[in-house]
């Protein structure tokens, strides 16, 4: 089964912040987790307290989100450069 993708409006801001060619790459490999999250090429890594989700690095960017197993969603709530994702 295919898990929902949804942007919280922190992560939309990022493709107005950006050129098309760097928010259309970003975007796909997004979507390519929509298949399988947990597959082992996918720069997926669990974050460690104090903050919460997963990161997907796609190159100097970092895309922080929330998998929800029961309900087959992924919550990407912040995209941006990996000098500043991690800040506030």
């Amino acid at each position: 089964m295919k898990y929902q993708i949804s942007y919280l409006p922190k992560a939309e801001k990022f493709f107005k912040k950006y050129p098309k060619n760097i928010t259309s790459h970003v975007f796909s490999k997004i979507q390519a987790l929509e298949m399988d999250p947990h597959a082992p090429n996918n720069n997926l890594k669990k974050l460690k307290d104090p903050l919460s989700g997963y990161r997907l690095r796609i190159g100097d960017f970092r895309a922080i989100f929330i998998l929800d197993e029961s309900t087959k969603r992924i919550i990407v709530a912040k995209i941006d450069h990996r000098s500043s994702v991690y800040l506030d």
